[in-house]
């Protein structure tokens, strides 16, 4: 006749490799509790006892029981806790404790003992830093078959019903030396790089741009807790600013270490690093050092500061050539460095002050120098330089405009330095310009240089129809004085009284001199009293040569002649002055450019009459064709074109 009967204890042995016992232990109070230095507190009334083990070596954890009839079989369970949930100094229930934990099962051994009445089964477990806060448990549920009838042979007792489940737990407090797992959220860097020897070719980078800060806070994981934390700067150590008294209260603490955060840019206290504002020269390799009593964990990470592109020498320069060929450079500093795309060439001289492109005052049929008065998009089309365009001239294309004109290069003569060169062949006056060398890695503002060319070419003089004839008129601003004529006027104020203003556009290079006569004489015109002149450079290549005529009279009417000289040659142009009459109509409108909201348009101006002019824009929106808006705009006397931005309500 069977008898069923249930275990009614089981206990738990935990031992080293060595076989030293680690639980139970001594029965005395003092091993009953947790060590205080210890980072896992817990309540004992509640949760399982405690074991003690450093990380590496390996627990042999055994479960007896009593033997029962049916006859029983011990199951094992670890409970796979993050850290931070045991990292606590409260006490706190079982269940709260593994609320957030995940339920392995593991398979033990039953091993075969002298005492028949006895069970025993045994579990080998590896440890790592990762089983700290971890919980394992032996559990056996006693079964009672035939109490049930014979239909429910293997019914198991559930918990707060006849009889509990015999069970044994033990948390595990594994001890390991400092480990650094934050930096992977920081620094953006896989847990499993985190490793000794990994980081010899390619260290971890945190990257912020200049200006920013930095913010970095890699508190390793360590137990027992660590008591030395040393920061470096490449190889050279960077000095702490813990300057706290221990004997501070916790809010004065606090309050110190904020005054030092304010104070000073960089801040280093125990695992935290704080920069504000970062700096280039910031960027280096920085190395964390922390000690507790088992060892030492470092973790060195590089500090990789973006910054835009840095212009190498002086922001504009000066090239005169004589040749036939002529090269243009620019150098840049920048993290990262720009790219060749990135790199663009144009010559901006023809925008310059809204003035017509160049191509109208400089190319020449038959050594004459062409008028304005083209107008067709297909000749603009035709004229137009690449070097003109928008777009401009790419690094390592070449680029065909009349035979082989221009090529740009680009390289990098150092770590983090492109330069770039601009070659133009077939060199002539019509190559005399301001050029823009422009770079960018799409941090901050690009790095742009101005390199103004010059060839020497002797001087022509551009007939405008704008300023090809002159009237007396008001409404000017003063005449500088002749010592200080530098193509500004001395304040805003305009004179009452008539002046005429007689301009020749000469292109030469270098500057020429200009010189003044008047027919029917030929008379050379003297400087001082009624005659005051100037020469003024729009930009390279290109002067305005301006008389000035204070209080005209009728016999001062007729024809004056500027006369331009260099080194290389000489040309003269003629300027009609005449009695005051109507202006002339403004021609060539266009629009340059199309937002949202602004419409930028532009015109050229004629001939003013005498008098400085004004001119009247108006206009309407497609949706009331009917509604216009206007506004005055003065002429700008020093352009040929001028232009206006219309800005929507």
């Amino acid at each position: 006749l069977g008898v069923a009967f249930a275990a009614t204890s089981i206990t738990m042995t935990v031992a080293d490799e060595t076989g030293r016992a680690l639980f139970p232990r001594d029965s005395t109070p003092s091993h009953s509790v947790a060590n205080t230095g210890q980072s896992v507190r817990m309540d004992m009334s509640h949760n399982p006892p405690i074991i003690s083990a450093q990380a590496g070596g390996k627990l042999a954890v055994k479960c007896h029981m009593d033997l029962s009839n049916p006859r029983p079989k011990i199951q094992w369970r670890l409970y796979r806790c993050p850290t931070q949930t045991i990292n606590i100094s409260e006490p706190i229930p079982f269940k709260e404790l593994t609320k957030e934990c995940v339920i392995e099962t593991i398979q033990g051994g039953e091993e075969s003992v002298l005492d028949k009445t006895v069970i025993q089964s045994q579990i080998v477990l590896a440890l790592n830093w990762t089983h700290h806060g971890d919980i394992i448990e032996c559990m056996a549920e006693p079964q009672v078959p035939w109490a049930l009838g014979p239909d429910h042979m293997s019914v198991h007792i559930k918990d707060g019903i006849t009889q509990p489940r015999l069970r044994e737990r033990v948390l595990m407090n594994i001890q390991f030396a400092p480990l650094f797992l934050r930096p992977a959220q920081h620094l953006n860097w896989p847990v499993e790089k985190m490793h000794v020897g990994l980081f010899e070719h390619r260290l971890p980078q945190y990257i912020v741009v200049d200006g920013g800060s930095v913010d970095l806070d890699l508190e390793p994981s360590a137990n027992p807790e660590v008591t030395s934390f040393v920061w470096y700067k490449n190889e050279d150590l960077l000095q702490l600013t813990n300057t706290i008294t221990s004997s501070s209260s916790e809010q004065q603490q606090h309050q110190q270490q904020q005054q030092q955060q304010q104070q000073m840019r960089i801040y280093a206290h125990n695992s935290v690093l704080r920069i504000r504002p970062v700096r280039i020269v910031d960027m280096a390799n920085y190395t964390l050092l922390a000690t507790n009593s088992l060892g030492t964990a470092r973790f060195r990470f590089f500090l990789n500061v973006t910054y835009g592109p840095q212009l190498i020498g002086p922001p504009v320069i000066n090239i005169t050539v004589a040749g036939r060929k002529a090269q243009l450079e620019c150098q840049a500093k920048a993290n990262p460095t720009p790219s060749e795309n990135a790199v663009r060439w144009r010559r901006i001289s023809h925008s310059f002050a809204h003035l017509d492109p160049v191509h109208r005052f400089y190319r020449t049929s038959s050594g004459n120098a062409v008028t304005t008065s083209e107008s067709s998009d297909q000749q603009q089309q035709q004229q137009q330089s690449i070097a003109d365009s928008v777009t401009g001239i790419r690094c390592n294309k070449g680029t065909w405009h009349n035979g082989f004109k221009y090529f740009a290069k680009c390289w990098n003569p150092s770590p983090g330095v492109l330069a770039s060169s601009l070659t133009i062949y077939d060199l002539g006056p019509s190559d005399v310009g301001r050029y823009q060398c422009h770079m960018d890695n799409a941090i901050g503002s690009p790095a742009v240089r101005f390199v103004d060319l010059i060839y020497p070419f002797a001087p022509q003089v551009i007939p405008i129809p704008r300023w090809a004839r002159a009237a007396p008129g008001t409404g000017y601003p003063p005449i500088a004085d002749t010592a200080g004529m530098n193509g500004t006027s001395e304040g805003n104020h305009v004179t009452k009284s008539l002046q005429a203003r007689l301009t020749c556009v000469i292109a030469a290079e270098p500057i020429p001199t200009v010189e003044w006569v008047r027919e029917p004489a030929n008379l050379t015109l003297v400087e001082g009293g009624q005659f005051r002149s100037q020469i003024k450079a729009v930009r390279p290549g290109l002067y305005h040569a301006v008389l000035y005529l204070n209080k005209p009279r009728d016999v001062d009417m007729g024809k004056y002649y500027c006369k331009a000289k260099n080194l290389v040659g000489e040309d003269a142009g003629q300027v009609e002055l005449v009695a005051a009459t109507e202006p002339d109509l403004p021609t060539t409108p266009r629009l340059l450019n199309a937002t949202s909201t602004t419409l930028a348009v532009a015109w050229t101006q004629g001939f003013n009459g005498g008098p400085v002019q004004k001119f009247k824009l108006r206009w309407a929106s497609n949706e009331n064709p009917d509604k216009f808006m206007e506004t005055d705009v003065a002429e700008d006397l020093e352009s040929e074109t001028i232009a206006y931005e219309i800005k929507g309500e």
